[in-house]
């Protein structure tokens, strides 16, 4: 096979990628909701957050990786994966919650959740 064909090969079927979640410690006197230590197959952390599986997929976006690559979310120390989905879909993906509604996967707001985020920091000071 010559190096063209073997390039668009592996760009049509671009490497998985398996990620671990685990618990992460909580911050006494502050409720933010469970929240997730992603890591990589070599130990680093990727990312932390309430919604480990999509912000994984957004951090490994925005490291360049191949948005059709398939990403596995596996609990640490389990060979068995939670979740998966393509990197670029998923990455478009977030949850929302609220006392009312949820939990309900809709699509990734980065400008709303940057606005609540700068609220809360407002209101804290």
């Amino acid at each position: 096979m010559n190096t063209l064909a073997c390039l668009s090969a592996s760009l049509d079927h671009p490497t998985p990628i398996r990620v671990t979640y685990r618990q992460a410690p909580s911050i006494p006197g502050r409720y933010h909701g469970t929240r997730y230590v992603v890591s990589t197959a070599d130990g680093e952390t990727l990312c932390t957050a309430r919604t480990p599986f999509y912000s994984a997929a957004r951090a490994l976006v925005a490291l360049g990786h191949h948005p059709l690559a398939m990403l596995y979310l596996t609990p640490e120390g389990t060979p068995n994966w939670s979740l998966r989905g393509l990197i670029g879909k998923s990455a478009k993906l977030t949850v929302r919650e609220s006392e009312t509604v949820g939990p309900v996967v809709v699509k990734y707001d980065g400008e709303r959740l940057s606005t609540l985020n700068t609220a809360r920091r407002s209101a804290a000071q």
